[in-house]
């Protein structure tokens, strides 16, 4: 059989839309509907979108309406509105809002960062080109506050991001926000809610000149962790691109955390003090115009030690102190990916692919070396695979 019918892959999308751009302004109404047919359950979600552009781009309105329909769950319904206003160039202001009920649900066939929210930002982006000793320099302040739909704050900051990019082509970024205390809503996986206290982040990088053969990043930060404490982390990333048919990456990552807080079960949460190494290595080669090699290396070694054990009290609020369990909470994780792909393109929309992946997932390898956590993890992968796949189109 050349075809296979496989439960929980149907799916259906509509999308109709009226456009009208008389008198230089762009007006557009639309509806889009989808739906996904699964072994457990059906889902759909209607929505209706508008969208305005003033003639010369000052004013730019573009909304939705949302709603979901999911087998044996509670209708959901949601709106979001984006409101941009350009008063001249170099400057821009957004305004966005949103609504999402608790039952809205679109991930079936789309993504929501999270339902149950009330939220309102504000933007303001101010740029500005060929200064004395910038070749371009850009301010971005951003505000956000959003609340579930019991009136608790769960996300809320300010955040202010400078990026310069200097006539030799490098370019800086600095970043300063700041959190006011919270509630956290979702990491007790709905057994309690828990007050997060306010925090501050800082981060700065430095890029060289991305157009040449060879270019780096650095980059650094220190961010608030939930209960006091601090994490830090460091970023170096390399790049060479010596001719058209080749380039090779290679970006690491080590973080250094201090009060991490992780929930362990029903109402435990736990304090870490955690290190880890993230190191990320592609490589593409291309023979020719139609044949690609791509090779991909990620690894994440993380060790974490338990400094601290709390708990979500029984009327929400901060969270308290527990006893010291019996066993240990610490923990490590040492997980591997490995990818090597070729690719033809034998003639157009008509390609051999030809893909090895290898995954590790070592458990709890805690006492070892972060040398050893790696090697441990090449030489034992949880599982490997081959895939020959071939795509060709008949007809001319």
């Amino acid at each position: 059989r050349f075809f296979t019918d496989v439960d929980g892959r149907d799916f259906g999308v509509a999308r109709l839309l009226y456009e009208d751009n008389a008198g230089g302004a762009y007006r557009a109404l639309g509806v889009m509907g989808t739906t996904v047919r699964r072994p457990d359950r059906d889902a759909t979600v209607l929505s209706g979108d508008y969208h305005y552009l003033t003639p010369r781009g000052k004013w730019n309105l573009n909304g939705q309406l949302m709603y979901s329909h999911i087998t044996r769950e509670k209708d959901g319904h949601g709106t979001f509105l984006d409101l941009t206003y350009v008063p001249r160039q170099g400057f821009r202001h957004s305004i966005s809002a949103n609504w999402y009920d608790e039952h809205l649900n679109i991930d079936d066939f789309g993504f929501l960062r999270r339902n149950d929210s009330i939220g309102v930002n504000y933007i303001f982006n101010w740029s500005r080109s060929n200064l004395p000793n910038f070749k371009q320099r850009q301010t971005n302040i951003f505000l956000s506050e959003e609340w579930n739909t019991e009136g608790r704050v769960v996300r809320s900051g300010i955040f202010l991001r400078q990026f310069v990019t200097l006539y030799n082509l490098s370019r800086w970024r600095v970043e300063l926000d700041w959190f006011p205390e919270r509630w956290d809503d979702r990491n007790s996986r709905d057994n309690g809610d828990f007050k997060i206290d306010q925090r501050a982040v800082f981060d700065v990088s430095y890029q060289s000149d991305d157009s040449r053969k060879f270019f780096y990043r650095l980059s650094a930060g220190a961010r608030g962790e939930d209960k006091g404490g601090m994490a830090f982390t460091y970023n170096l990333n390399l790049t060479v691109k010596p001719t058209d048919r080749f380039s090779a990456s290679l970006d690491l990552r080590y973080r250094d955390r201090h009060g991490w807080l992780v929930w362990v079960e029903d109402r435990d949460f736990a304090e870490y003090d955690a290190e880890s190494w993230e190191p990320t290595f592609n490589m593409d080669f291309f023979f020719s115009a139609k044949q690609q090699l791509r090779f991909s290396l990620q690894w994440v070694g993380l060790k974490s030690y338990a400094t601290d054990y709390w708990e979500v009290p029984v009327g929400d609020g901060s969270l308290d102190r527990r006893s010291q369990p019996a066993e240990s909470e610490d923990f490590a994780i040492s997980s591997m990916n490995i990818q090597i792909r070729y690719r033809w393109e034998i003639a157009p929309l008509s390609d051999l692919f030809i893909v090895y992946t290898s995954n590790a997932n070592l458990d709890n390898p805690l006492g070892e070396t972060f040398p050893t956590l790696a090697k441990d993890a090449y030489k034992q992968p949880l599982a490997e695979q081959l895939v020959v796949k071939l795509r060709y189109r008949f007809g001319s």
